[in-house]
């Protein structure tokens, strides 16, 4: 698809994450259209804009329809959080490393006001995010991540 090759120095990785509006103009929109991107939706040509346009709001729609949230084009919280947690889902504990994990803690700063570094390290502060998630969603409260913390985190709840 057109215009990929520019998401490649663009900034995903945030300790919150803005609602964006309709013709929101902002670099965290570019991280919206990016990871849009990433999941196979067309936000339009070229690189990104930087602009929630209408390219970028059907897009949204698309996403927000696939994974059953409430149908916007807007980017909340719960759309965040989807777009954020997208990929595999290995079962994921105190001491884990790597990309699944940096996934995890933006993920939980979409969902949360846990404001974690991406450090790609689950440590105390992830496992203390991850059970205060869990205990807020009515989950399992073990702080590991395994296939229910999982979807609802890709569901964005």
């Amino acid at each position: 698809m057109a215009g990929r090759q520019g998401c490649a120095g663009v900034r995903l990785s945030y300790s919150t994450y803005p609602r964006l509006d309709a013709g929101a103009p902002t670099p965290v929109v570019k991280a919206a259209q990016c990871l849009l991107r990433a999941a196979g939706l067309d936000t339009g040509p070229g690189d990104p804009t930087g602009i929630l346009d209408a390219a970028t709001a059907a897009a949204l729609r698309q996403f927000q329809s696939s994974v059953a949230l409430p149908v916007t084009g807007a980017v909340d919280s719960r759309t965040w959080t989807a777009l954020l947690a997208r990929g595999t889902t290995p079962v994921l504990r105190d001491g884990a490393t790597g990309e699944a994990v940096f996934r995890l803690q933006r993920a939980l700063n979409a969902a949360t006001t846990a404001a974690l570094t991406i450090d790609e390290q689950f440590g105390p502060r992830t496992v203390a995010a991850v059970r205060t998630y869990q205990s807020s969603r009515g989950l399992t409260v073990d702080g590991v991540v395994g296939p229910n913390t999982w979807a609802a985190l890709q569901a964005g709840r």
